[in-house]
C-alpha cells in the first residue's frame, strides 16, 4: 500500500499547532468545514465543494489522540474505497513545531498503482493546506 508523507516546520508554539489540528473551528479554516471533535471513536466529516471526482464530503473516525503529540483518524472519500489513515505527529524545535503528516493505505480500491493519480492530486492538496493555509491560521490564534 502507497503513502503520502509530508513535514512541514512552523514558527508557533506546539500547543498553538495542537489547537490548530484539533478544534473545528480552526480546522475548517485551513482543511474543510467539519464537525471534529477531539475524542476517540468520534465519528465525523468534512464537507468541501462536490464535482466530478468526488461526492462533497469524508467520512472519518478518531482512531487515536495524544495530546500535543499525535492526532491518528480515517478518512473515507467514498464508499467504494478503503478508508486511509491520516497521522500528524507534532514535534517539538527550538524554532517552533515540526509536523509531520501521512496519509496511508491507498490499495486497488483507489485505481492503478494504488490510486497514483488520485495521490498525486491529495498530495499536492496536503502542500497547500500545510505551506499556505495553516500557517494563515496559526498566524490568527
Amino acid at each position: 500500500m502507497k503513502k503520502i508523507e509530508i513535514n512541514v516546520s512552523v514558527a508557533y508554539p506546539i500547543e498553538t499547532v495542537w489547537q490548530a489540528l484539533t478544534k473545528p473551528e480552526l480546522m475548517s479554516q485551513w482543511i474543510m468545514e467539519t464537525d471534529f471533535r477531539p475524542e476517540v471513536g468520534r465519528q465525523f466529516k468534512f464537507k468541501g465543494k462536490k464535482n466530478k471526482f468526488w461526492r462533497g464530503w469524508t467520512e472519518c473516525k478518531v482512531i487515536k489522540i495524544e495530546p500535543l503529540k499525535q492526532l491518528q483518524f480515517t478518512w473515507q472519500n467514498s464508499e467504494k474505497q478503503t478508508p486511509t489513515l491520516i497521522t500528524y505527529t507534532l514535534t517539538k524545535t527550538d524554532s517552533g513545531t515540526n509536523i509531520q503528516a501521512t496519509n496511508e493505505g491507498f490499495d486497488s480500491t483507489y485505481g492503478p498503482f494504488e490510486g497514483f493519480f488520485f495521490r498525486t492530486m491529495i498530495k499536492a492538496g496536503m502542500k497547500k493546506e500545510f505551506s499556505g493555509k495553516l500557517p494563515e491560521v496559526l498566524a490568527n490564534v
